[in-house]
């Protein structure tokens, strides 16, 4: 069973999970974000999802298998068949997309374009190589 963000969780999609838990199914999840920014605020993320079915079936997931998971750093690396030296993780949160990127070896960049603000970084012990306000930063000047 893997659990993610989804703008359509009811409660049938929780008896779903709490059924299969409760005969033995596995328990994953895509990320563990709380929040998903969007234009004007937030709203509840994968980790709302996480926090359901763990509260109804007393079990909690075993691994996070997408940002900031090694499984996923090694599958990213592995399609583009590069060392990590050579790739830049880009997201707009430390505490994945960036941590993903320098666990696994490659250079992160913070892009200011959502979860995380410039205050944010200042303050987080996790340092990303780099800080950018658009992705466009990130390519050579003509």
């Amino acid at each position: 069973m893997i659990a993610s963000f989804d703008r359509t969780f009811v409660y049938r999609k929780l008896q779903i999970a709490f059924d299969a838990i409760r005969h033995g199914a596995r328990f994953f999840a895509t990320n563990a974000d709380r929040y998903c920014p969007v234009p004007g605020g937030g709203e509840p993320d994968a980790a709302a999802v996480i926090a359901a079915i763990e509260a109804c079936t007393n079990t909690k997931i075993e691994a996070v298998v997408g940002k900031p998971s090694a499984y996923m750093a090694e599958a990213i690396l592995g399609l583009l068949d590069l060392p990590a030296e050579r790739c830049i993780m880009t997201g707009d949160r430390l505490e994945t997309d960036v941590l993903m990127g320098l666990n696994a070896g490659m250079a992160g960049a913070l892009i200011l374009t959502g979860a995380t603000s410039e205050a944010l970084a200042a303050q987080s012990d996790i340092i990303p190589t780099y800080i950018i306000h658009h992705l466009g930063e990130l390519l050579p000047s003509p």
